[in-house]
């Protein structure tokens, strides 16, 4: 199989959800935004690009002004061009019956966000350490060891810290595999492909191993996601 068929072994995904405050119209009820922070990242774990998905329940505005210094903004719902100047991005939408508004932001600060979990990717290939770009289409028995180590620093919001769940996901094609073993996993059938999944609580650290056994190995990826722990913060 050729090597252009390994896809990104890691990709993380940061999703945080809160209002942000908005120097919109003073008029109730005002502009609200939640936002999904994605974090690209190489194949052993370390960030490598941001991108911040923003969503806005308009509440029958046009205009909104959003604070934050941003390098790139993308309209990803109309043909609006917004007007970017030092830490803020003003909109002025032209389609007045919108009730939801979408745009991408890419942060300036090329400083990594931090995150509550840290993390380790390594790999094996039939127990000897290996280069993930010398797995693609590999034989015998792949082992992909996430390490992910609680990040207590202060940079990290402290309710981050104390409320945010972590869940890691290994996706594989089960018609490609003739072993599958992930101890401490949840393991969920999606058609022929099957997600392993493990957890962590706030202020834990993870330990994760998964190990394939086929004759021809593929992963869509190894996906970290953080959540709220509580389910009324799950609904947001």
């Amino acid at each position: 199989m050729k090597t252009d068929k390994l896809r990104r072994l890691t990709a993380a995904s940061l999703v945080l959800a809160f209002t942000l405050p908005q120097a919109a119209q003073a008029a109730a009820p005002s502009v609200e935004t939640d936002e999904s922070v994605y974090i690209n990242m190489d194949y052993y774990g370390a960030p490598t690009n941001t991108r911040i998905v923003k969503g806005v329940s308009l509440n029958g505005h046009t205009e909104f002004t959003d604070f934050g210094s941003y390098a790139d903004v993308y309209n990803m719902s109309t043909y609006d061009e917004p007007v970017i100047k030092d830490n803020s991005v003003y909109w002025k939408l032209s389609d007045t019956s919108k009730q939801r508004f979408y745009y991408e932001c890419i942060p300036t600060d090329k400083v990594n966000i931090q995150m509550p979990w840290n993390f380790d990717v390594s790999y094996k290939l039939n127990g000897v350490p290996k280069n993930a770009d010398e797995l693609a289409g590999a034989s015998g028995l792949i082992e992909i060891h996430i390490d992910a180590k609680f990040n207590d620093s202060a940079e990290v919001n402290e309710y981050y810290k104390n409320n945010f769940v972590l869940a890691v996901a290994v996706m594989l094609d089960t018609n490609e595999c003739y072993s599958l073993e992930a101890d401490g996993a949840q393991k969920q059938n999606i058609g022929s492909n099957s997600a392993v999944v493990f957890t962590a609580l706030p202020g834990e650290d993870g330990d994760f191993t998964v190990r394939i056994g086929t004759d021809s190995f593929e992963t869509s990826g190894v996906f970290m996601t953080m959540t709220p722990l509580t389910g009324s913060d799950l609904e947001h």
